[in-house]
Order: C-alpha cells, then structure tokens, then sequence
C-alpha cells in the first residue's frame, strides 16, 4: 500500500462474501474491531485452521493500529489505518497499514527483521522471553503481537516503510496465508 493511496481514503468498510474481500479504514476502536471481529467469526465460522489464523492475525495486526498509529481519531484516541484481507484459489492476503512516528520504526524494523530469521521454535521461544520481561507499564501486553503474527502466519511477513516527511512514515505489514 502506498502513502498516496491512504491518504485519500475516507472511514470504509467494505466486504464480500466470495471470493472473501474486507477492507477497513479509520479508526480501529474497540467498537469497529468487534464489529469487524463479529463479521469475520460469523463469516468464516467453519471452524478451520485458516479463519483461526486470519482472525487471529486480524486482531493483532489492528490492535497494533489501535496502539501505535501516529494519526489519532479525534473522538475516540483510537490509532487511525488500514486492514485488508482478500481471498485468492490459493491463499489469504492480509495487510495492515498506518503511519507511525520515525522514532518508533526502527524497533519494528529490528524486531521484524529477526522474526522473519526465525522458524517455529524460535518464535515461541522470543515470545516466551517477551513475555517474562513484559513492560510494567503496559501490564496487558508483553509487545508479542507481530510475534504471533508470525507465528500463526506460517510463513515470512513483509515489512514496507514508506517515508511520508521528517517525522512520519507509513508501515504496511502483510501476510500470506496459505489455504
């Protein structure tokens, strides 16, 4: 996704059924991530491994935006971003999308770089290690959510920056998912 992209976009949801597309744009506030979140389980409620994975994925790829998007909802606080699943013959594509603050970027570059060196075990073992030097500040999150994307994901996770001015760049992460 690319910056030029975003910024025209105004609060979206857009779905349908088959082949599976959604698309979500604004901010993503408990309100709208149940919403979605109901959507996705109600849709997809078969009970395969694949819709556990992508609604697993789904959350914490927008609780991300929710957390750390550096353009804020006027209303509700919430991060402002994107999140996009479509389905293919072959695979899920998900990706999410905000803009953060540079200072923030290369933590996530850092940490994602790693994940993506790691197989199964790895991963479980990083998150294991998170999780016991989980941030006192922050008592609910142990800064595990692009860990268990990968985890669940199965697979690399792309990365993209794209630098918007001097202090802000847009993130795009996305997923594959084989069926």
């Amino acid at each position: 996704m690319r910056y030029d992209q975003i910024k025209q976009k105004r609060r979206t949801i857009f779905w349908q059924s088959y082949p599976a597309k959604l698309e979500v744009y604004g901010p993503f506030n408990s309100g709208n991530i149940g919403l979605v979140g109901n959507y996705l389980r109600v849709k997809f409620g078969d009970n395969s491994s694949l819709w556990k994975r992508a609604f697993s994925i789904y959350m914490e790829l927008v609780q991300n935006i929710s957390n750390y998007s550096a353009v804020r909802d006027r209303e509700s606080e919430a991060g402002v971003g994107l999140f996009k699943l479509e389905e293919t013959e072959t695979h899920l594509e998900i990706w999410a999308c905000n803009e953060v603050n540079k200072a923030d970027l290369s933590k996530v570059e850092q940490k994602g770089e790693l994940i993506n060196q790691l197989g199964k075990e790895g991963l479980r073992k990083m998150k294991r290690a998170y999780l016991l030097h989980a941030d006192e500040n922050r008592p609910n999150s142990g800064n595990i959510g692009i860990i268990q994307v990968a985890i669940k994901a199965q697979g690399p996770i792309t990365f993209d920056v794209e630098d918007i001015d001097d202090r802000r760049s847009l993130l795009s992460i996305f997923v594959k998912l084989e069926k």
